[in-house]
């Protein structure tokens, strides 16, 4: 039995405080996929934004993607 696939899911008001929290503190698009690496999430999770691309949905995507792992992203935070 795989522990990991049983991992608790994220509470939705907490991941939300985290992405606001991203938000406010790196600006730059850059900055953020930086942080994001820094942290252990995996680099095919963060993906390259083009320029339609922004801020937020950038951090969304990634959230989302995480949460979707079989642990939830707790590796990764």
């Amino acid at each position: 039995m795989d522990l990991m696939s049983s991992a608790p899911e994220m509470p939705l008001d907490l991941r939300l405080l985290m992405q606001e929290c991203i938000l406010a503190l790196f600006w730059p698009k850059k900055k953020i996929a930086k942080f994001l690496l820094s942290v252990g999430t995996p680099a095919g999770l963060v993906a390259a934004s083009d320029a339609t691309t922004t801020r937020y949905e950038l951090v969304a995507d990634v959230f989302s993607k995480l949460s979707a792992r079989p642990d939830r992203g707790f590796v990764a935070f």
